[in-house]
């Protein structure tokens, strides 16, 4: 009768034994088996639908700017004027300009015809000439420049400007970007990271 009691505790005890043993070995393999298990990494930042590979729209010539006639996100054609500077200053130049042409041209004229029966009068013809041609290439300059101070769309595409209100009057460089016009198919994502959320990227990722 007492002899009983130690073996039925000797097989109560084997079996605790055995399922602490097996228990330990099932949490082993689980652990294992889940450093193959692929965690994401994953990472929180601001982003903003931008164009890809836009076409910048810079000011052609130091001034101020007169108007901007198109909206944000409003679809613009090829040709089509974004925005135009103040053109006073070069309206008043190339008439200035078309003036001493004019007169260079009279005086050039003049001094040829009396080249004819003046033979001091030839040595003035080069000089005068000069000046003509000196002259012509001004109002041409000045021309270009009113021409240029339109500055329209090179593209058919979306005008891409923050505030257009904040260049009204504004002086502005030569080169300085005041908008980009953007084909609607072709855009990207731009994401700015800190350097700390930095992580790597593979081809694919989402």
């Amino acid at each position: 009768i007492l002899s009983k009691p130690k073996q039925i505790g000797g097989q109560i005890k084997y079996y605790f034994k055995s399922r602490k043993r097996r228990l330990f070995w099932l949490v082993l393999l689980a652990v294992i088996l889940a450093m193959f298990v692929r965690v994401p990494q994953s990472v929180l930042a601001p982003a903003t639908i931008i164009a890809k590979d836009p076409v910048i729209i810079t000011i052609p010539m130091e001034g101020v700017i007169e108007t901007v006639f198109v909206k944000p996100e409003q679809h613009v054609i090829k040709g089509e004027i974004l925005f135009d500077m103040d053109k006073r200053d070069l309206v008043n130049a190339n008439e200035l300009a078309q003036k001493e042409l004019a007169t260079a041209t009279a005086k050039y004229k003049t001094a040829v015809q009396s080249s004819y029966q003046d033979i001091e009068k030839r040595a003035d013809i080069q000089v005068l000439q000069a000046v003509m041609q000196e002259k012509k290439l001004e109002v041409d300059y000045t021309s270009h420049l009113i021409k240029e101070s339109d500055v329209k769309s090179p593209i058919n595409g979306i005008a891409v400007i923050d505030n257009p209100n904040q260049w009204f009057g504004k002086p502005v460089v030569t080169g300085e970007n005041v908008m980009q016009v953007a084909i609607p198919d072709q855009i990207e994502m731009e994401i700015w990271l800190p350097v700390a959320d930095a992580i790597h990227f593979a081809k694919g990722d989402q």
